[in-house]
């Protein structure tokens, strides 16, 4: 009669994977949460961190078991797979925003006027984290835009003021954005504006965007300001939005014979 062998599984390899697994539930709750407003900003980012500890402490047991299977002949392989696979899917978003932070400049404002920026309307934006480090001055924001984004410039308009208000509504439902609030005149130094709120499509961050148009010598001036809500760098996103901003402007343009 031969004798069989029986290889132990690894507690470790086991622990690892129902680690990794509970951090994509954390992480896909939070995210869920946060999306359709269940959970404010500040709540969903200490979610999202504590599921990428999970994972990266479910990382860490997955290497004890692969130690264990090499060394002792336990059975870990298709454990440690797993929590590998499910570990990715909890922090792939932290590497991706690692990524991207490296490709643009750690602002989370922009705007196409800095020496007289639009300013958004006194308690128009709630929920709003304060920055982790000392807040960048205008000046060094908007060199730091200078270099990303020369192109993010204000916009010379030779339209009807009325006409030119109808396209920036027209534009911006277009792109999803939600209006929230009006003020000011054309007439006045500080021009009309005209407030909008949109999400990021997956995580659910508010951005807000105010649109001003004021007279310039020779017609219209437009500028638009897009901020977010919470951390200190927009990977990126602000400078796309306002660049969608203006084609969409341009293309209701278009539409319309302008």
């Amino acid at each position: 009669m031969r004798r069989q062998i029986v290889r132990r599984v690894s507690k470790s390899a086991k622990a690892g994977q129902a680690l990794a697994f509970f951090s994509v539930v954390l992480g896909l709750l939070a995210i869920v949460a946060h999306r359709f407003g269940q959970v404010d900003t500040l709540s969903f980012l200490l979610a999202g961190s504590a599921a990428s500890v999970i994972a990266i402490i479910a990382l860490f047991f997955a290497g004890i078991g692969l130690w264990r299977m090499w060394s002792e002949g336990a059975k870990a392989g298709g454990a440690v797979l797993r929590t590998f696979v499910f570990a990715s899917l909890t922090l792939s978003p932290l590497f991706a925003a690692a990524i991207m932070g490296a490709q643009t400049p750690l602002i989370n404002d922009v705007s196409t006027d800095w020496i007289d920026p639009p300013q958004f309307p006194i308690g128009s934006r709630v929920d709003v984290m304060p920055p982790i480090s000392e807040p960048k001055s205008q000046t060094e924001i908007a060199q730091l835009q200078a270099e990303a984004y020369p192109d993010i410039q204000t916009q010379k308009l030779v339209i009807d003021p009325q006409l030119a208000e109808q396209i920036i509504r027209a534009s911006a439902k277009t792109l999803g954005w939600q209006p929230t609030t009006r003020s000011g005149s054309i007439n006045s130094p500080d021009g009309a504006t005209q407030a909008f709120e949109t999400q990021s499509l997956i995580f659910g961050f508010t951005d807000d965007i105010i649109v001003r148009l004021k007279r310039g010598d020779d017609g219209l001036l437009m500028d638009v300001r897009l901020t977010g809500r919470a951390g200190e760098s927009d990977l990126g996103a602000h400078a796309k939005r306002i660049v969608s901003f203006f084609a969409a402007f341009a293309s209701e343009q278009r539409k319309r014979g302008i």
